[in-house]
Protein backbone atom coordinates (compact mmCIF):
# COMPACT_ATOMS: atom_id res chain seq x y z
CA UNK A 1 0.00 0.00 0.00
CA UNK A 2 1.47 3.08 -1.00
CA UNK A 3 2.23 5.80 1.36
CA UNK A 4 1.24 9.44 0.99
CA UNK A 5 3.86 11.75 2.11
CA UNK A 6 2.60 15.34 2.77
CA UNK A 7 5.42 18.34 2.00
CA UNK A 8 5.13 21.32 2.69
CA UNK A 9 3.65 22.91 0.24
CA UNK A 10 0.70 20.32 0.16
CA UNK A 11 -0.01 21.44 3.89
CA UNK A 12 -0.09 24.89 2.95
CA UNK A 13 -2.64 24.53 0.23
CA UNK A 14 -4.85 22.51 2.47
CA UNK A 15 -4.94 25.59 5.01
CA UNK A 16 -5.53 28.21 2.51
CA UNK A 17 -8.38 26.15 0.63
CA UNK A 18 -9.92 25.42 4.65
CA UNK A 19 -9.79 28.93 5.56
CA UNK A 20 -11.49 30.02 2.33
CA UNK A 21 -14.26 27.49 2.73
CA UNK A 22 -14.85 28.77 6.69
CA UNK A 23 -14.74 32.28 5.59
CA UNK A 24 -17.30 31.47 2.45
CA UNK A 25 -19.88 30.02 5.48
CA UNK A 26 -19.28 32.92 7.86
CA UNK A 27 -20.36 35.23 4.81
CA UNK A 28 -23.44 33.26 3.78
CA UNK A 29 -24.41 33.31 7.27
CA UNK A 30 -24.37 36.57 8.14
CA UNK A 31 -25.76 37.28 4.95
CA UNK A 32 -28.83 34.99 6.22
CA UNK A 33 -28.76 36.47 9.12
CA UNK A 34 -28.68 40.17 7.82
CA UNK A 35 -31.83 39.37 6.11
CA UNK A 36 -33.75 37.48 8.74
CA UNK A 37 -32.79 40.52 11.39
CA UNK A 38 -33.95 43.13 8.67
CA UNK A 39 -35.69 45.97 10.17
CA UNK A 40 -39.54 46.41 9.69
CA UNK A 41 -40.17 49.20 7.40
CA UNK A 42 -43.82 50.00 7.97
CA UNK A 43 -46.23 51.15 11.18
CA UNK A 44 -47.50 48.21 10.96
CA UNK A 45 -45.05 45.50 11.06
CA UNK A 46 -43.53 48.07 13.70
CA UNK A 47 -45.92 47.11 16.05
CA UNK A 48 -46.61 43.61 15.19
CA UNK A 49 -42.48 43.32 16.03
CA UNK A 50 -43.11 45.37 19.50
CA UNK A 51 -46.35 43.20 20.20
CA UNK A 52 -43.76 40.36 20.16
CA UNK A 53 -41.28 41.52 22.20
CA UNK A 54 -43.96 42.00 25.05
CA UNK A 55 -43.50 40.56 28.46
CA UNK A 56 -46.85 41.94 29.16
CA UNK A 57 -49.00 42.49 26.35
CA UNK A 58 -52.43 42.91 28.48
CA UNK A 59 -50.81 45.80 30.14
CA UNK A 60 -50.23 46.98 26.67
CA UNK A 61 -53.79 46.64 25.91
CA UNK A 62 -55.01 47.48 29.08
CA UNK A 63 -52.87 51.21 29.06
CA UNK A 64 -53.72 51.58 24.88
CA UNK A 65 -57.66 50.95 26.00
CA UNK A 66 -57.32 53.69 29.12
CA UNK A 67 -55.44 55.98 26.17
CA UNK A 68 -58.50 55.68 23.45
CA UNK A 69 -61.32 55.83 26.19
CA UNK A 70 -59.92 59.08 27.74
CA UNK A 71 -59.72 60.46 24.01
CA UNK A 72 -63.43 59.67 23.64
CA UNK A 73 -62.89 56.22 20.84
CA UNK A 74 -65.02 54.23 22.95
CA UNK A 75 -65.26 51.37 20.30
CA UNK A 76 -61.41 51.46 20.06
CA UNK A 77 -61.11 50.99 23.75
CA UNK A 78 -63.74 48.35 24.24
CA UNK A 79 -61.41 46.20 21.13
CA UNK A 80 -58.56 47.17 23.60
CA UNK A 81 -59.72 46.01 27.07
CA UNK A 82 -61.40 42.73 25.03
CA UNK A 83 -57.77 41.77 23.51
CA UNK A 84 -56.69 42.23 27.05
CA UNK A 85 -58.74 39.94 28.70
CA UNK A 86 -57.95 37.24 26.09
CA UNK A 87 -54.54 37.99 26.37
CA UNK A 88 -55.15 37.98 30.30
CA UNK A 89 -58.58 36.41 31.53
CA UNK A 90 -57.57 37.52 35.51
CA UNK A 91 -56.81 41.30 34.37
CA UNK A 92 -58.95 43.41 36.59
CA UNK A 93 -57.89 46.32 34.74
CA UNK A 94 -59.39 45.17 31.54
CA UNK A 95 -63.09 43.93 33.52
CA UNK A 96 -63.05 47.38 35.11
CA UNK A 97 -62.39 49.32 31.67
CA UNK A 98 -65.32 46.94 29.88
CA UNK A 99 -67.34 47.86 32.88
CA UNK A 100 -66.93 51.56 32.73
CA UNK A 101 -68.31 51.89 28.88
CA UNK A 102 -70.74 49.76 29.99
CA UNK A 103 -71.95 52.72 32.64
CA UNK A 104 -71.04 55.15 29.46
CA UNK A 105 -73.38 53.15 27.27
CA UNK A 106 -76.06 53.27 29.65
CA UNK A 107 -75.89 49.39 30.19
CA UNK A 108 -76.54 49.61 33.70
CA UNK A 109 -76.63 46.21 34.56
CA UNK A 110 -74.26 44.64 32.65
CA UNK A 111 -71.59 47.23 34.05
CA UNK A 112 -73.05 46.51 37.47
CA UNK A 113 -72.16 43.14 36.77
CA UNK A 114 -68.82 43.73 35.47
CA UNK A 115 -67.70 45.69 38.67
CA UNK A 116 -69.35 43.13 41.41
CA UNK A 117 -66.63 40.40 39.05
CA UNK A 118 -64.25 42.88 39.62
CA UNK A 119 -64.35 42.95 43.44
CA UNK A 120 -64.70 39.08 43.35
CA UNK A 121 -61.63 38.78 41.72
CA UNK A 122 -59.85 41.21 43.75
CA UNK A 123 -61.96 42.00 46.88
CA UNK A 124 -59.31 43.84 49.09
CA UNK A 125 -57.74 46.64 45.86
CA UNK A 126 -59.12 49.71 46.85
CA UNK A 127 -59.00 50.48 43.36
CA UNK A 128 -62.02 48.19 42.53
CA UNK A 129 -63.90 49.11 45.96
CA UNK A 130 -63.74 52.60 44.60
CA UNK A 131 -64.70 52.15 40.99
CA UNK A 132 -67.97 50.08 41.96
CA UNK A 133 -67.99 52.68 44.85
CA UNK A 134 -68.04 55.28 42.14
CA UNK A 135 -70.89 53.42 40.00
CA UNK A 136 -73.13 53.37 42.26
CA UNK A 137 -72.75 56.90 43.39
CA UNK A 138 -73.38 57.63 39.74
CA UNK A 139 -77.11 55.71 40.71
CA UNK A 140 -77.68 58.17 43.54
CA UNK A 141 -77.17 54.57 45.86
CA UNK A 142 -75.86 56.77 48.73
CA UNK A 143 -76.29 53.37 50.83
CA UNK A 144 -74.09 51.07 49.09
CA UNK A 145 -71.47 53.87 47.61
CA UNK A 146 -70.30 55.64 51.00
CA UNK A 147 -69.52 52.07 52.28
CA UNK A 148 -67.60 51.08 49.71
CA UNK A 149 -65.83 54.58 49.08
CA UNK A 150 -65.24 54.14 52.85
CA UNK A 151 -63.38 51.12 52.85
CA UNK A 152 -61.39 52.10 49.70
CA UNK A 153 -59.80 54.98 51.53
CA UNK A 154 -58.76 53.21 54.75
CA UNK A 155 -56.87 50.52 52.29
CA UNK A 156 -55.55 53.64 50.72
CA UNK A 157 -55.44 56.91 52.74
CA UNK A 158 -53.52 59.12 50.53
CA UNK A 159 -55.35 58.53 47.57
CA UNK A 160 -56.76 62.04 47.06
CA UNK A 161 -59.06 60.94 44.31
CA UNK A 162 -60.77 58.31 45.94
CA UNK A 163 -61.37 60.66 49.24
CA UNK A 164 -62.53 63.55 46.65
CA UNK A 165 -65.48 61.12 45.82
CA UNK A 166 -66.08 59.90 49.02
CA UNK A 167 -66.62 63.74 50.32
CA UNK A 168 -69.03 64.09 46.95
CA UNK A 169 -71.17 61.23 47.83
CA UNK A 170 -71.49 62.46 51.79
CA UNK A 171 -72.37 65.81 50.52
CA UNK A 172 -75.06 64.37 48.28
CA UNK A 173 -76.71 62.43 50.65
CA UNK A 174 -77.05 65.80 53.34
CA UNK A 175 -73.64 64.77 55.30
CA UNK A 176 -72.03 68.22 55.12
CA UNK A 177 -70.42 67.77 58.52
CA UNK A 178 -68.57 64.39 57.23
CA UNK A 179 -67.76 65.55 54.14
CA UNK A 180 -65.88 68.41 54.91
CA UNK A 181 -63.48 67.09 56.33
CA UNK A 182 -62.59 64.51 53.22
CA UNK A 183 -62.90 67.93 50.62
CA UNK A 184 -60.36 69.58 52.94
CA UNK A 185 -57.91 66.60 52.80
CA UNK A 186 -58.32 66.27 49.12
CA UNK A 187 -58.59 69.36 47.50
CA UNK A 188 -58.21 72.18 50.45
CA UNK A 189 -60.56 73.91 52.40
CA UNK A 190 -61.85 76.68 50.00
CA UNK A 191 -62.55 74.25 47.32
CA UNK A 192 -64.16 71.87 50.17
CA UNK A 193 -67.07 74.93 50.79
CA UNK A 194 -67.12 75.27 46.66
CA UNK A 195 -67.95 71.91 46.21
CA UNK A 196 -70.17 72.40 49.36
CA UNK A 197 -71.74 75.21 47.97
CA UNK A 198 -72.24 74.13 44.32
CA UNK A 199 -74.52 71.20 45.93
CA UNK A 200 -76.51 73.34 47.62
CA UNK A 201 -77.36 75.80 45.15
CA UNK A 202 -78.52 73.04 43.15
CA UNK A 203 -80.64 72.01 45.65
CA UNK A 204 -81.88 75.13 45.88
CA UNK A 205 -80.55 75.86 49.35
CA UNK A 206 -79.49 79.19 48.60
CA UNK A 207 -79.09 80.70 52.20
CA UNK A 208 -76.56 77.66 52.45
CA UNK A 209 -75.02 77.94 49.94
CA UNK A 210 -74.26 81.46 49.83
CA UNK A 211 -72.50 81.03 53.49
CA UNK A 212 -70.09 78.54 51.29
CA UNK A 213 -68.99 80.56 48.63
CA UNK A 214 -68.62 83.16 51.01
CA UNK A 215 -66.32 81.37 52.92
CA UNK A 216 -64.68 80.01 49.81
CA UNK A 217 -64.05 83.69 48.91
CA UNK A 218 -62.94 84.86 52.54
CA UNK A 219 -60.00 81.74 52.65
CA UNK A 220 -58.95 82.49 48.65
CA UNK A 221 -59.94 86.01 47.60
CA UNK A 222 -58.67 84.42 43.90
CA UNK A 223 -60.97 82.32 43.58
CA UNK A 224 -62.75 83.39 41.25
CA UNK A 225 -65.79 80.55 40.47
CA UNK A 226 -66.57 80.90 43.91
CA UNK A 227 -67.19 84.87 44.28
CA UNK A 228 -69.10 84.23 40.65
CA UNK A 229 -71.62 82.01 41.99
CA UNK A 230 -71.83 83.96 45.56
CA UNK A 231 -72.65 87.42 43.28
CA UNK A 232 -75.26 85.00 41.06
CA UNK A 233 -76.65 83.64 43.97
CA UNK A 234 -77.18 87.25 45.54
CA UNK A 235 -78.74 88.70 42.35
CA UNK A 236 -80.95 85.98 42.81
CA UNK A 237 -81.99 86.51 45.98
CA UNK A 238 -82.44 90.31 44.95
CA UNK A 239 -84.79 89.49 41.78
CA UNK A 240 -86.82 87.17 44.39
CA UNK A 241 -87.64 90.08 46.55
CA UNK A 242 -88.27 91.83 43.83
CA UNK A 243 -90.43 90.00 42.29
CA UNK A 244 -92.43 89.27 45.65
CA UNK A 245 -93.37 93.29 45.63
CA UNK A 246 -93.88 93.34 42.61
CA UNK A 247 -96.56 90.02 42.75
CA UNK A 248 -97.99 91.61 45.82
CA UNK A 249 -99.40 94.64 44.47
CA UNK A 250 -100.27 93.36 40.96
CA UNK A 251 -103.17 91.05 42.93
CA UNK A 252 -104.28 87.88 42.90
CA UNK A 253 -103.33 86.90 39.42
CA UNK A 254 -99.38 88.49 40.05
CA UNK A 255 -99.38 86.22 43.26
CA UNK A 256 -100.24 83.11 41.06
CA UNK A 257 -97.49 83.74 38.69
CA UNK A 258 -94.99 84.52 41.51
CA UNK A 259 -95.61 80.29 42.54
CA UNK A 260 -95.31 79.40 38.92
CA UNK A 261 -92.21 81.12 38.80
CA UNK A 262 -91.07 79.92 42.46
CA UNK A 263 -87.63 77.71 41.65
CA UNK A 264 -87.92 73.95 42.41
CA UNK A 265 -86.20 72.02 43.93
CA UNK A 266 -83.95 69.98 41.82
CA UNK A 267 -83.97 65.94 42.15
CA UNK A 268 -81.18 64.18 43.61
CA UNK A 269 -80.09 62.88 39.45
CA UNK A 270 -80.02 67.02 38.41
CA UNK A 271 -77.48 67.24 41.76
CA UNK A 272 -75.01 64.66 40.39
CA UNK A 273 -74.94 65.77 37.14
CA UNK A 274 -73.81 68.81 38.45
CA UNK A 275 -71.12 67.63 40.47
CA UNK A 276 -70.18 65.53 37.91
CA UNK A 277 -69.68 68.42 35.91
CA UNK A 278 -68.84 71.36 37.84
CA UNK A 279 -66.65 70.03 40.83
CA UNK A 280 -63.14 68.67 40.10
CA UNK A 281 -60.40 69.03 42.78
CA UNK A 282 -57.54 70.82 41.39
CA UNK A 283 -55.03 68.18 39.72
CA UNK A 284 -56.53 64.93 40.56
CA UNK A 285 -56.89 62.62 37.44
CA UNK A 286 -59.87 60.55 36.39
CA UNK A 287 -62.24 63.70 38.46
CA UNK A 288 -64.61 65.71 36.84
CA UNK A 289 -64.10 69.31 35.42
CA UNK A 290 -64.51 72.37 37.27
CA UNK A 291 -66.72 74.39 34.97
CA UNK A 292 -66.09 77.70 33.31
CA UNK A 293 -68.04 80.38 34.56
CA UNK A 294 -70.46 82.28 32.15
CA UNK A 295 -70.43 85.50 31.47
CA UNK A 296 -71.31 87.63 34.11
CA UNK A 297 -74.59 89.98 32.87
CA UNK A 298 -75.30 92.31 35.72
CA UNK A 299 -78.31 94.11 33.59
CA UNK A 300 -81.26 94.76 35.99
CA UNK A 301 -84.54 94.69 35.02
CA UNK A 302 -86.66 97.80 34.54
CA UNK A 303 -88.64 99.11 37.27
CA UNK A 304 -92.64 98.74 37.24
CA UNK A 305 -92.91 95.06 35.33
CA UNK A 306 -94.98 92.71 36.59
CA UNK A 307 -94.70 89.46 37.12
CA UNK A 308 -95.36 87.87 34.07
CA UNK A 309 -92.92 90.40 32.61
CA UNK A 310 -90.32 89.97 34.86
CA UNK A 311 -90.38 85.84 33.91
CA UNK A 312 -90.39 86.68 30.00
CA UNK A 313 -87.45 89.29 31.08
CA UNK A 314 -85.32 86.60 32.79
CA UNK A 315 -85.86 83.87 29.59
CA UNK A 316 -85.08 86.66 27.24
CA UNK A 317 -81.40 86.71 29.63
CA UNK A 318 -80.70 83.43 29.64
CA UNK A 319 -80.97 83.11 25.87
Amino acid sequence: MPVTRFTKQTWLAGIACALLICSGCSSMKDQIVKKNDQPPDTLEEKISVAKKRLKHPDKFYVTHGQLQEKMGDLESARTSYQVALGENPKSIDAVLGLSRLDQVAGRKIEAEKGFQKALEMDPKNPQVRASIGQFYAAEQKWDKAIPLLSEAIKAAPADKNIRYQLGIAMASSGDYQGAMPHLIRAVGEAEAHYNIGYILKDRGELQASEQQFLQAVLLKPEFNEAQYWLDEIRREKENRLMLAGVSSSAGAKGTAKQAAYTKAKPSAKTVQNAVSQGMAPAGIPQSPRRISAPADNTQQPPPGMNAEQMEQWRNQRQL
